[in-house]
């Protein structure tokens, strides 16, 4: 039995990463799914492809606050004998007590033995700007065994050198691979073993300075006002991810790493969900934007 344990933060990539080691792979692996809010935005995407994805939200699965849960879900899983289990942790997930959560589930699940992949998706366009500033980033990159550099496509060599160098001074002995578009050339899971008796780290709290902000919207006129409000709350976001109608048009919406992505789609939920740092940004800034473009928002908020 094998856990692959897909960590990054926020707009990394992990969703589009998964999506595609599926359709690459011969097994269909029950999926865990954790978002830090709300949403149900990553389930919806690899629930698309009749994937069995559960989700667990409301907070990280690595924290006090979501443990219980975490484990209570890969207990069960473990007991029906999944040979490959993935998890994709929320983008404000602290891993370093992950092992010790596996080890309950193993102990509650009657099984002696996991083998563990902690594979940690990193984005250059954002990892040396906020490595530095976010404790969660190094932490994702020091528990590893595996880790991806993502979106090589989107900047040169030099600086996918320079982001190299410096992962292997944050964590010597995990392997590093580099991709796009959530492939990678040649990735080789690096396991670990856990057994029931093994001892991990204790699960984390909640970084309280971390938030989100979910809130219903209206259908948008025309994309030129949603482009406008977009590149106005940008620079106050981590990441935005929703779907909503424009028109008569529905589409899902992904803001991050500066970037934004529409796809068309046959529903919306009319929910968009905002990722921030109290640090920089209060929670009324961010509704005095979205309410210059969305005035009666104010009335659905969730």
């Amino acid at each position: 039995m094998k856990i692959i344990i897909v960590n990054g933060f926020l707009g990394s990539g992990k969703t589009t990463f998964i999506k595609t080691f599926i359709h690459q792979g011969t097994l269909r692996s029950p999926i865990i799914v954790n978002e830090f809010g709300k949403s149900n935005y990553d389930q919806e995407r690899l629930a698309q492809d009749g994937n069995q994805v559960t989700l667990i939200n409301h907070g990280s699965i690595f924290c006090t606050c979501k443990a219980v849960e975490f484990v209570a879900v890969l207990a069960q899983m473990m007991i029906a004998d999944e040979s490959e289990i993935l998890v994709e942790s929320s983008g404000f997930a602290d891993p370093s007590g992950m092992d010790s959560l596996i080890v309950q589930a193993l102990n509650n699940s009657g099984k002696s033995s996991v083998e563990v992949c902690a594979l940690s998706i990193v984005d250059p366009l954002t990892f040396r700007k906020l490595v530095g500033s976010m404790a969660i980033l190094r932490r994702q990159v020091e528990i590893a065994d595996t880790i991806l550099i993502s979106k090589c496509d989107l900047v040169d060599e030099e600086s996918i050198q320079t982001l190299t160098q410096t992962l292997k001074i944050m964590n010597s002995t995990a392997t590093i691979f580099k991709g796009s578009n959530g492939y990678a050339e040649s990735l080789k899971f690096q396991t670990h073993t856990l057994t029931k008796d093994s001892v991990g780290k204790l699960v984390s709290k909640k970084d309280a300075h971390n938030s989100e902000l979910s809130v219903e919207v209206d259908p948008w006129g025309d994309e030129e006002k949603l482009k406008e409000f977009l590149s106005e709350i940008e620079p106050h976001l981590f990441r935005l991810k929703g779907s909503l109608q424009i028109g008569r048009d529905h589409y899902r919406v992904e803001l991050a790493s500066g970037r934004t992505m529409m796809e068309s789609v046959p529903h919306s939920t009319g929910i968009l969900t905002l990722l921030y740092s109290t640090h920089h940004s209060s929670q009324k800034e961010l509704l005095d934007i979205l309410y210059k473009y969305q005035p009666k928002s104010s009335e659905k908020r969730l």
